[in-house]
């Protein structure tokens, strides 16, 4: 009796383990992003059911948009994440984008959201401006450009506190203030990680301020390994002109 008894209890136990996917963040807002730049930022899916939560697709919702997942498995009690990268191209204004997950969870399937301002001129927004608003951290020949000097100018009339919402896991070191004073600029410094010196990528970061809009910047950055014969002179230049596209 008390065999059968288990028996039944561990079929169903069986019956009713089923995968369960958990987004501990459905939406990012990007702020204000550069025209003809690519910003990214990284989403967490949890399997919290019994069983492995597999990823059956990822649909990223339009050709401006890209959506690498890190694992299409996920055991029960783990998490991957969803990289999410927009490119912004000439568009200028408000934009909201949707990628659609799939599961073996069954439907419905769910969506994150992300959202971006793009700005034709940055070197004009309100209440900060920075500058470069886009960061190149390149390698062409012997010069490595590993670590960048960017300024925050805030062109309010009040003192603006500011948090670092959004940055890849592992990639930079970041040198921030904690507060701005009105009409001041305050200088900044981002340095590539060496376990990630070896790569081509363009990533971002996002900054939030504490005006009354809670005012989000995105900066974009861009690392390229250009020629490694190149000489001095050349590979200069070629960090100069990647720098302007």
């Amino acid at each position: 009796m008390k065999k059968v008894l288990l028996l039944s209890l561990l079929l169903a136990s069986v019956a009713f383990a089923v995968p369960k996917m958990q987004l501990p963040e459905e939406t990012f807002d990007f702020g204000y992003v550069p025209q003809s730049s690519k910003v990214t930022h990284t989403f967490w899916i949890k399997s919290v059911g019994d069983e492995t939560l597999n990823i059956l697709n990822v649909k990223p919702g339009c050709g401006c948009t890209k959506a690498p997942l890190k694992s299409d498995k996920i055991v029960a009690g783990d998490s991957t994440e969803l990289e999410i990268i927009y490119s912004t191209g000439m568009h200028v204004g408000q934009s909201t984008k949707r990628p659609t997950i799939t599961t073996n969870e069954g439907p419905p399937d769910r969506r994150v959201t992300i959202k971006a301002n793009a700005v034709r001129e940055p070197d004009s927004t309100y209440p900060v401006i920075i500058s470069p608003y886009k960061l190149m951290v390149s390698k062409a020949g012997e010069i490595d450009v590993d670590e960048v000097d960017f300024s925050i100018t805030n062109v309010s009339d009040q003192a603006l506190d500011l948090s670092l919402v959004s940055i890849p896991a592992g990639y930079f070191s970041t040198e921030l203030p904690t507060s701005i004073p009105a009409g001041q600029s305050a200088r900044c410094k981002l340095k590539v990680k060496p376990d990630h010196l070896d790569e081509t990528f363009e990533k971002s970061l996002t900054l939030q301020f504490n005006d009354p809009g809670k005012s989000r910047f995105t900066i974009p950055i861009v690392r390229r390994l250009i020629g490694a014969t190149a000489q001095a002179t050349t590979a200069t230049q070629a960090i100069q002109t990647s720098g302007g596209k």
